[in-house]
């Protein structure tokens, strides 16, 4: 099996001339490295045809870039930080994967991505969501309540924005306390708004592979 996965995007100014880098956290190549599975790296929106062409599904991974309030209609919240534009990629790969057909799985900033994609809004600018350790409640029925066998589990959390609007035809699977939206689903496509990678939680992602493929 082949998944592909986006590369994302960072500066980093003490490895001129190369501080112009794409990369992938050492998490996601850890647990496909134990189920078995190829990650296919996408490095911008030209290659979505070729990944959709050789590879099963997406891995739509997290991102420190906050995408434009512009694409769901919004002014910019002057609180809300927003640096290079990653969505404008995302959007064209995501497409390509969706008119396919295939699966797909959101991470964080993954989860914000498929949201506004499928016609959904965020909020520009949460609080104390960053390296916190919380509960949530999650719904039975769902893919998450198969992958973890009770309606409350514990989770990470690194996000400076999440879900507001959920974008039509999707499900709330998981959510929090604070009214943080916390895991949507619809079909084949699943997306959470924590880092399950980070946590090393294999079976989720193995049940992901069983469920959809």
């Amino acid at each position: 099996m082949i998944l592909a996965t986006i590369l994302r995007t960072r500066i980093d100014d003490s490895m001129k001339p190369w501080e112009n880098q794409f990369y992938i956290c050492d998490h996601y190549k850890k647990i496909f490295d134990e189920l078995g599975i190829v990650l296919f790296p996408i490095l911008n929106a030209n290659s979505a045809e070729e990944a959709v062409r050789v590879c099963d599904g997406l891995v739509l991974p997290g991102s420190d870039k906050n995408i434009y309030p512009e694409y769901y209609g919004a002014e910019r919240n002057p609180e809300a930080v927003y640096k290079n534009d990653e969505y404008s990629s995302d959007k064209p790969i995501v497409d390509a994967f969706v008119k396919a057909g295939k699966p797909i799985v959101g991470i964080c900033g993954g989860l914000q991505v498929l949201n506004v994609y499928f016609g959904g809004t965020l909020h520009q600018k949460v609080q104390n969501h960053d390296n916190v350790r919380h509960e949530i409640d999650v719904e039975k029925g769902s893919f998450l309540y198969e992958v973890y066998g009770r309606a409350r589990v514990e989770v990470n959390s690194w996000h400076g924005q999440a879900v507001d609007v959920v974008a039509p035809g999707f499900k709330v699977t998981a959510g929090c306390a604070d009214g943080t939206i916390e895991a949507i689903e619809k079909g084949n496509i699943v997306a959470v708004q924590w880092h399950p990678e980070v946590d090393l939680e294999i079976e989720f992602f193995e049940r992901f592979v069983k469920k959809f493929f």
